[in-house]
């Protein structure tokens, strides 16, 4: 193939002769050969005499002579351009391929005939879950779904066999453990030999659409379901052929027999009553003709199955072709005979209110459940200032000037409708030429005889009066307590003063103003029994004024109890108590109230033993000692509430606190707030000191927690200094073994107070023994209507000549401060003329009988009661006594 081609041209000839332009690279070859070196290459180009470029595999050897001098190179060369041409189209064609492998957009694999991974994709990666490595490590079947496994292997099979297989659908299992659809198409690769090699596979992942399929059948499911629930029928009119379709549904709603087909439309016309045919022929006409784009229609029918007259209301559409001609029309039809009859029930019923509100001086109406007016009788025009045109079929909403009040009316009516429960509200309304009234309005709903609730009816009175009665009781109450800390602040500003004269004086100022609230509250009292007499027949009124009357009752005796706090008289009511809960339920509260920036802990020993003391003031002091001590942290910090148990043992050196001997649950609250100095530290607990700007306290919360705690049968101690916060420690008794203190004793004699007892079962005698006749004659008709048999005394010295001549006498009740005898020594002698006659003794007073009072229900002599005392405390109280000599005596 070099020059001509011909070897006599070539023989005899040097290279360069025959190829003048031979590179330099094939000379220095030629030289190195002929120095001794074999060289040879697969493919080199070689342009021949006509332009052509050829490929050229050649291999160059030294010639040697018989002697093994070389004598010249020996070159065997063969054209190999159309084997390198072959070999570049099939790398070409393995790089496109590869190309194409990875960069798919769906999954490919090659397998292997035993079912080994060969090659896979990026996609398939991404479709499966699996990384490359682990698809390579397994096998076709182990990503199959159980359920297509022997599927892969007929499929394969028929691969092999050269059938041709179409796009399969399979499940795949991915590696997260959910399973993918995916649309496969097999290829079967040969060898050179034209025989099976592998197979490839090209994976399209359709779990999506496989899911949209899937929601759609659950969608239409459901659409079903929904129609055949409700009761929808759903049907079709071709105009051209005046032919229906109709849905199940619709059959049913006409009592037709479905394998019958559709009726024709006159066939449809038959069942309809006579009176309603002209109005769907005119509605069928206008839109048949384009005139109408669409209907609503309510008429009744004449069912096909049993005759039976039902009620349907119908919802049309008109469909227009390509040509905007009508086409057809497609509607839905259900049954309102139930809302038909509810509506006829509704007029009957508001028939008969019109008939019974007309008659009434009290605003009566009803409303439907959209709000509308059904009826409103004179009165209720009357208050709205319209006239009935203007508000029947109207809502609150469509005339009231304000649109709060009318919401607020319209919601109590609606929920009155949706829960089908009766309710009495209080409702603002400004009425015409009266200003804002306040109305009671008794709400009930319209219930219908087959239990539905078509609307509301409201019965209403005007309440301003007794609501401006009432806004006063509750301010003179409310102000009560305020009034006793100015009048208590004007003590603490006398007490400063040195001069006994001043603090005279300031103690008389003291007592008047809690004279002065004690008159408002008798001034609320007298208001609301007034009202009270006026109103005999307002049973409501009378019980709400009557109420009014015992709130202001109980702030007067509440201002007393914070007086004996204040002088550690108070009578506590002891309770065992768990300190765990009571500390944790504490820190929730205070977690919420004292601000985020505080820092809420709660710290507890193991083993806590249970504490006797009052839970309501017990609450109340560390509620006070808390909000100390957030005061004390402006910036924030943190508060700890902690309980210890702790023991004082007899003969041991001296508490520190001057605690006796006994065992305790020791409470603490600490701050890491800004402390106190020495000078401050040393007058905390006094009466009225306080550090606060003024306005903001009393100084009276560290004095009464030291009374509370002394009277409880323990002791407070305070730790602080400036800088470094303040720890308030409590001792109090542990339940058990707490000392003989007034909490203690008293413990039992709460247990009798809530008890619950009701007087005794046989009349029982009591004595009654008071110097105020009022009080006397008061408490013994109450004890007379509770069945006691009552023997009244005005004085000791009378109730002793009593019990001298009269045989029977079950218990004896009497005032503690009375002329000559009060009630200590009275008990003192009844019970040596009578030993074991139960006494009950009332006291209202906080001076040193208070005290002797409180020690001798110590010892057990006698119970005693704080003034002022319920009717109900009282004769429960009494009737323990009784029952309690009634056993000892058995």
């Amino acid at each position: 193939g070099v020059g001509d081609g011909r070897p006599e041209n070539l023989l005899g000839r040097t290279h360069y002769q025959v190829v003048p332009d031979l590179p330099d690279r094939l000379r220095a070859i030629h030289r190195r050969v002929l120095a001794g070196e074999t060289l040879a290459s697969e493919g080199d180009p070689f342009v021949q005499e006509d332009g052509r470029t050829d490929w050229v595999r050649w291999e160059m050897t030294p010639w040697r002579h018989a002697d093994g001098m070389i004598g010249g190179a020996m070159l065997f060369a063969e054209i190999v351009t159309e084997s390198k041409q072959a070999k570049a189209a099939l790398r070409r064609s393995e790089e496109l391929f590869r190309a194409t492998f990875e960069q798919a957009a769906v999954g490919m694999e090659i397998v292997g005939l035993d079912g080994t991974r060969l090659r896979v994709n990026d996609r398939l990666c991404a479709i499966t879950g699996y990384t490359r490595e682990e698809l390579l490590a397994g096998r076709l079947q182990d990503f199959s779904h159980p359920d297509n496994r022997e599927d892969d292997r007929v499929q394969t099979k028929a691969l092999l066999a050269g059938e041709v297989l179409g796009q399969l659908e399979k499940r795949l299992l991915r590696r997260d453990g959910g399973i993918g659809w995916a649309r496969v198409t097999a290829s079967l690769l040969r060898d050179q030999a034209n025989q099976p090699d592998s197979i490839i596979l090209v994976i399209d992942d359709i779990t999506e659409s496989k899911h949209l399929e899937a929601a759609l059948r659950e969608s239409e499911t459901r659409l079903r379901l929904a129609q055949e629930a409700a009761g929808i029928g759903i049907w079709e009119y071709d105009i051209a052929s005046r032919s229906l379709f109709w849905s199940p549904e619709q059959y049913r709603l006409h009592g037709i027999d479905p394998a019958a087909g559709p009726p024709t439309f006159l066939q449809w016309l038959d069942l309809v009553e006579p009176e309603d045919r002209a109005a769907i022929l005119y509605d069928e006409e206008a839109l048949t003709t384009g005139e109408s784009a669409s209907r609503q229609l309510e008429f009744r029918i004449r069912r096909g199955s049993d005759g039976a007259r039902r009620w349907l209301a119908s919802l049309g559409r008109l469909v227009t072709d390509g040509n905007g001609q009508p086409s057809r029309v497609v509607g839905v039809n259900f049954d309102i005979t139930e809302r038909r009859q509810a509506e006829d029930d509704l007029r009957r019923a508001t028939a008969l209110l019109r008939a019974v509100g007309t008659c009434s001086p009290d605003p009566i109406y009803a409303k439907d459940t959209s709000g509308r007016f059904l009826f409103a009788n004179p009165a209720v025009l009357a208050v709205i200032g319209k006239n009935a045109e203007d508000v029947i079929g109207h809502t609150d909403a469509d005339w009231h000037h304000d649109p709060a009040q009318a919401a607020a009316v319209m919601a109590n009516d609606q929920r009155v409708i949706e829960t089908g429960r009766p309710e009495v509200v209080e409702e603002i309304f400004d009425a015409a030429g009266l200003g804002t009234r306040v109305f009671r309005s008794a709400k009930a709903p319209l219930r219908m005889e087959d239990g539905s609730t078509p609307g509301v009816v409201v019965v209403s009175s005007d309440i301003t009066q007794i609501k401006t009665t009432e806004a006063e009781l509750r301010r003179l109450t409310t102000t009560l307590e305020a009034r006793v800390q100015e009048e208590v602040a004007a003590r603490e500003a006398a007490q400063r003063r040195a001069d006994h004269a001043e603090r005279l004086q300031a103690l008389g100022q003291l007592a008047g103003g809690i004279a002065h609230d004690f008159n408002n509250v008798l001034q609320a009292i007298a208001g609301a029994t007034a009202l009270i007499e006026r109103r005999p027949g307002d049973e409501a009124g009378v019980r709400r004024l009557a109420q009014l009357a015992l709130e202001a009752t109980a702030r007067g005796s509440s201002i007393t109890g914070r007086l004996l706090a204040f002088g550690r008289r108070a009578d506590l009511r002891a309770e065992i108590l768990d300190a765990a809960p009571l500390l944790n339920d504490l820190r929730e509260i205070l977690a919420h109230t004292l601000g985020t920036g505080i820092d809420v802990q709660v710290r507890l020993d193991s083993d806590l033993p249970p504490l006797l003391a009052d839970k309501g003031q017990l609450e109340t002091v560390l509620v006070n000692l808390a909000t100390n001590a957030r005061d004390a942290m402006p910036r924030g910090g943190r508060l700890i509430l902690s309980a210890a148990a702790e023991t004082v043992s007899p003969g041991s050196p001296g508490h520190s606190s001057g605690l006796t001997p006994g065992r305790y649950v020791r409470l603490r609250v600490a701050d890491s707030g800004t402390g106190m100095s020495a000078a401050t530290l040393a007058r905390a607990s006094e009466p009225f000191f306080t550090t606060k700007p003024a306005g903001v306290g009393t100084g009276l919360g560290l004095s009464i927690a030291k009374g509370f705690a002394e009277q409880s049968g323990g002791e407070l101690s305070i730790e602080s200094s400036t800088g470094k916060g303040t720890t308030v420690t409590l001792w109090l008794p542990e339940a058990g073994s707490a000392s003989k203190s007034g909490a203690t004793a008293q413990q039992g004699d709460a247990d009798t107070t809530d008890s619950g007892a009701a007087g005794p079962t046989a009349p029982a005698t009591v004595l009654l023994v008071d110097d105020d006749e009022l009080v006397r004659e008061t408490t013994a008709a109450y004890l007379e209507d509770e069945g006691f048999r009552v023997l009244l005394a005005a004085s000791g010295t009378e109730a002793l000549a009593l019990l001298d001549v009269t045989e029977t006498v079950d218990v004896m009740v009497t005032d503690l401060s009375m002329p000559g005898m009060d009630g200590i020594a009275l008990i003192r002698a009844t019970q040596k003329r009578r030993p074991g006659l139960p006494a009950l003794l009332l006291t209202g007073y906080a001076q040193e009988e208070a005290v002797l009072a409180v020690e001798g229900a110590v010892s057990r002599a006698y119970s005693l009661l704080r003034k002022p005392v319920r009717g109900r405390e009282l004769v429960n109280r009494i009737g323990a006594l009784v029952a309690q000599r009634g056993n000892t005596s058995r």
